[in-house]
């Protein structure tokens, strides 16, 4: 998950109060790619990189906002809106886990 440097609703209080486009901010993707480089290393087999695709534009930056909300609720967590924007990135592995619970309990009860 892309980190940032400052709590991102404050700032944002900050800057929209301020006039900025908020759309315009976030941390430039280079940055969040080397302070990963370790982690992704160690993880590489398990990893994926999904979430930064949702979350980081190609050679711009990792947003902190979409569609005018919050996706941090500090500069490391989602915020709520930041958990439904990145649903998408999630709903193969619950539907999986679901259909695993489903078959092991069909199978529990045959025997």
């Amino acid at each position: 998950m892309p980190q940032h440097l400052k709590w991102i609703p404050n700032q944002l209080t900050k800057l929209e109060k301020n006039g900025w486009n908020l759309d315009s901010i976030g941390r430039p993707l280079g940055e969040h790619a080397e302070r990963q480089k370790f982690v992704n290393s160690v993880f590489e087999e398990f990893y994926q990189n999904d979430h930064v695709t949702l979350l980081c534009q190609p050679n711009a930056f990792c947003k902190e906002v979409a569609d005018g909300q919050a996706l941090y609720r500090d500069c490391n967590h989602l915020s709520l809106y930041g958990l439904e924007y990145l649903r998408s990135l999630f709903r193969p592995i619950f539907q999986k886990i679901e259909n695993d619970f489903k078959w092991n309990k069909f199978i529990g009860s045959k025997s």
